[in-house]
């Protein structure tokens, strides 16, 4: 009818759970590895042995979170034919079990898959939980597994159900055992993309403006980097197939150049952590729980 406005549904998200997407593969080796810790910011004290085993030497040290970025199939979640509003996601957490010491060189290969999708109406979005598992092409044995969680903060209302009730455990109580400072770097941003994170959030200024942010932000991932590196050094007494599991939820965003402070509760294998930046005064990642094998 002439002058009549139909509004256009809301992609069903639910289909993503049936969604075949094609797996990645990845041969890396040393290079990758020193490219994703410099990506940290390891390495910006030349002089720090702890870095340095990270970026130089002939046996290189491997953190336990380069299996998030490994055989990664990139912003996915981009795809014009998923329906899904990328300028309007938000990565709500992370979960990254270890299930083998992730090597120095080898070939990966890992697909995701949509494990659920929760609409929580019209104007607030959708959840979509997702995740990744990280496969030795040469023994078939699973390295990783990744899981993350991502609000659609434009796709909801497609008659999906409703997510349960989250709960979550109170923050620790007391001052922190360890605090951990990192100084990131103006271009941080801009070398942690090449190790597969290539959203122009994370580099394009006037992407990042149209986000609603003042500058490009660092990759939530990589502030998670950042505090398994202090947890392997502090915690683990620096041995890397120690940290077992790690995830946080990502509570805002960090600047490039600002600084990290790690804070670190453990008792036995147990750790908790939060993460701020300094600067603002700011809770970036909370809800922080990793497993230390070695105390």
């Amino acid at each position: 009818m002439t002058g009549e406005v139909t509004a256009r549904a809301a992609p069903n998200l639910d289909l993503l759970k049936a969604r075949n997407f094609p797996p990645v593969s990845q041969t890396f080796g040393e290079r990758d590895c020193i490219l994703y810790a410099l990506g940290l910011g390891i390495g910006n004290d030349p002089c720090n042995v702890e870095q340095l085993r990270f970026v130089q030497g002939t046996r290189i040290s491997v953190l336990p979170t380069i299996a998030a970025v490994l055989a990664s199939p990139g912003e996915w979640m981009r795809d014009p034919s998923l329906g899904i509003k990328w300028e309007r996601l938000v990565a709500l957490s992370h979960h990254l079990e270890i299930r083998r010491p992730i090597p120095s060189a080898g070939t990966v290969h890992s697909h995701v898959k949509v494990t659920d999708v929760f609409d929580r109406g019209e104007n607030r979005g959708a959840l979509i939980h997702w995740q990744r598992e990280l496969i030795d092409a040469s023994t078939q044995e699973c390295l990783a597994i990744l899981k993350g969680l991502a609000l659609a903060r434009e796709n909801g209302g497609f008659g999906g159900h409703a997510p349960p009730v989250a709960k979550r455990e109170p923050e620790p109580a007391g001052p922190p055992q360890v605090c951990f400072r990192w100084s990131t770097l103006q271009m941080q941003a801009l070398i942690y993309r090449l190790s597969g994170d290539l959203n122009p959030l994370h580099s394009d200024p006037e992407v990042a403006k149209a986000a609603g942010f003042e500058k490009p932000i660092l990759h939530g991932l990589c502030s998670l980097g950042v505090a398994c590196f202090a947890i392997v050094s502090k915690v683990c007494r620096g041995d890397t197939s120690a940290l077992k599991e790690i995830s946080a939820r990502y509570t805002g965003v960090v600047y490039p150049g600002e600084t990290l402070e790690v804070q670190i509760w453990h008792e036995g294998p147990n750790v908790r952590f939060r993460c701020r930046v300094e600067e603002r005064d700011s809770v970036v990642l909370e809800g922080g729980t990793a497993q230390c094998l070695v105390l």
